[in-house]
C-alpha cells in the first residue's frame, strides 16, 4: 500500500479531511494532476482529490488558472472522475472569479460535450453537476 492509498483512506473521514485542509496536501494533489508522475496512479490520486475537494478550506488554495487547466484536461479526456473533481471544486468554492467565468465554458464546451456524449451516463451526469454547481452571477 502506497502513501497515496493511505492518504485516500484517511481522507474518507470528515475529521481527517478537515485536518488535511491545514496542510499543503491539496497543492501537491493539484500539481500531480496537472503534471502526472509515471509512478503515481491517477485513479487513486483523483479519488483523494475528490475527497479533499469536498472541504471548502481545501479548495480555497485552488487558483482560477489551475482550476481551468484541470477542467480543460477533464473536458479533453472526457474522464467522469476528473469531471467529478471539477464539480466538487465548484460545489465547495467561494471564489466568484471561478464561478463567473464558467458561463462561456458552459455555453461553448459543456453543452456540446453533453450532446456528443449523451450515451455516456457518467460523463453527462458529472457535466450536469458542474453546470448546476456553477454559481454564475448576472
Amino acid at each position: 500500500m502506497t502513501a497515496l492509498n493511505i492518504l485516500y483512506l484517511l481522507s474518507t473521514d470528515v475529521g481527517i479531511r478537515y485536518t488535511l485542509a491545514y496542510t499543503n496536501c491539496m497543492d501537491y494533489v493539484m500539481k500531480l494532476i496537472l503534471f502526472p508522475h509515471p509512478n503515481i496512479g491517477m485513479v487513486e490520486l483523483l479519488a483523494l482529490a475528490i475527497n479533499l475537494s469536498s472541504n471548502e478550506r481545501n479548495v480555497e488554495h485552488i487558483s482560477e488558472e489551475d482550476f481551468y487547466k484541470i477542467l480543460d484536461k477533464a473536458i479533453k479526456s472526457e474522464d467522469p472522475t476528473m469531471l467529478k473533481f471539477c464539480k466538487n471544486i465548484l460545489k465547495s468554492s467561494k471564489n466568484d472569479d471561478i464561478h463567473n467565468s464558467m458561463k462561456d465554458i458552459i455555453k461553448d464546451r459543456l453543452i456540446k460535450m453533453i450532446m456528443v456524449n449523451w450515451k455516456k451516463e457518467d460523463t453527462c451526469l458529472e457535466i450536469l453537476g458542474i453546470m448546476a454547481n456553477s454559481k454564475i452571477k448576472k
